[in-house]
């Protein structure tokens, strides 16, 4: 039998076999020829309907890597980490390695890569490794970067960069860390004080209301809430007494 002369695509389309050929060829010799001008063809290239032409689109972008705008590269890349095709998502992560702290956005995806267990065992290994190759980068990068503390502006090292941001998603010198982490404290413990209502539980709230319904669902069987705060844009907008699981 003679083989077909067209692969079929994504969308139940055809490439036919001779102009998948030239693609390809044009991915690659983008790549090889270091500059960075080749990007805008090769960032199109990877939206193509051929899973031959995007991964090689996308392992030309990570040969390109320090000559090319990291700003421009990395999102595309970051696509491609969620691309049916398992070696498109390989050669994504080898070329956000290559981008070193500037993949750190990418950090996330690839730890669930890393732990999907139907995903491909060498883009598991594979994406461990993106993951402590970036994270080391992102590591070496703050160590040279200036922070300052929100709060007084003082400069501030590392360590306390990596505690307030855990903490708080905000940078703060471990005076400031300290003084926002008591006022914190000390807000919950006056939410606390603040219940003096005794429900039919035998636990305290601080309103009628909050008795009324706590009544309610204790009647139900819902004896006690969890509690869990709102954020928004890593500030708390929100102290509630508690939430219905779902």
């Amino acid at each position: 039998m003679a083989p077909l002369n067209f692969c079929l695509v994504s969308f139940g389309g055809f490439m036919d076999r001779s102009t998948e050929k030239k693609l390809t060829e044009s991915a690659v010799d983008l790549g090889n020829n270091g500059k960075s001008d080749a990007v805008p063809e090769l960032l199109g290239l990877t939206a193509s309907e051929s899973f031959h032409v995007k991964r090689l689109a996308v392992s030309a972008l990570g040969k390109l890597a320090g000559t090319a705008n990291s700003a421009e590269v990395v999102p595309v890349l970051l696509k491609c980490l969620g691309d049916s095709n398992p070696q498109v998502r390989q050669y994504a992560m080898k070329s956000l390695i290559a981008y070193g702290a500037d993949s750190e956005k990418a950090l996330c995806d690839l730890q669930d890569i890393a732990a999907n267990p139907s995903e491909k065992d060498y883009n598991r290994t594979l994406a461990e490794k993106a993951v402590s190759v970036i994270s080391e980068a992102v590591r070496i990068r703050l160590e040279k970067t200036e922070s300052k503390c929100q709060r007084c502006s003082v400069k501030i090292n590392v360590g306390e960069f990596a505690r307030s941001m855990k903490a708080f998603q905000r940078t703060y010198c471990d005076k400031c860390f300290d003084e926002v982490f008591l006022k914190r404290r000390n807000y919950d413990t006056e939410i606390e004080d603040k219940k003096t209502i005794e429900t039919r539980s035998g636990t305290l709230v601080q309103s009628d209301g909050e008795r009324i319904i706590a009544d309610f669902l204790h009647s139900k069987n819902i004896s006690k809430l969890p509690i869990r705060r709102t954020d928004q844009d890593h500030r708390r907008i929100c102290h509630p007494s508690g939430f219905l699981p779902s």
